[in-house]
C-alpha cells in the first residue's frame, strides 16, 4: 500500500484532515457515539453476510465475538 492510500484511507474514516497548504493532521472532529455505532452496526451486517457465505456457524461466530468481547478493557 502507498503513502498515498494510507492517507486516503484515513481521510475516508475521519481520522485525519488534509490541506493542501498545512498538509495532514489528526481530525478534531470524532464521530459521536450514535454514528459509530450506526456505523459498526453496518459494519457487522457485512460481517454476518460475509459469515452466511462462507458457511461460518452462529456458534462460530458467537464464540468469536466472545473472545473479542473479552479482550476489550471494561468501562469504568
Amino acid at each position: 500500500m502507498t503513502v498515498n492510500k494510507a492517507y486516503q484511507l484515513l481521510k475516508e474514516e475521519g481520522i485525519i484532515s488534509v490541506d493542501r497548504r498545512s498538509g495532514a493532521f489528526v481530525s478534531l472532529s470524532h464521530d459521536s457515539k450514535s454514528d459509530a455505532l450506526a456505523r459498526l452496526s453496518k459494519e457487522l451486517e457485512l460481517i454476518d453476510s460475509e459469515a452466511k457465505v462462507k458457511g461460518i456457524s452462529k456458534a462460530e461466530m458467537q464464540e468469536l465475538f466472545n473472545r473479542l468481547l473479552e479482550g476489550m478493557e471494561e468501562e469504568k
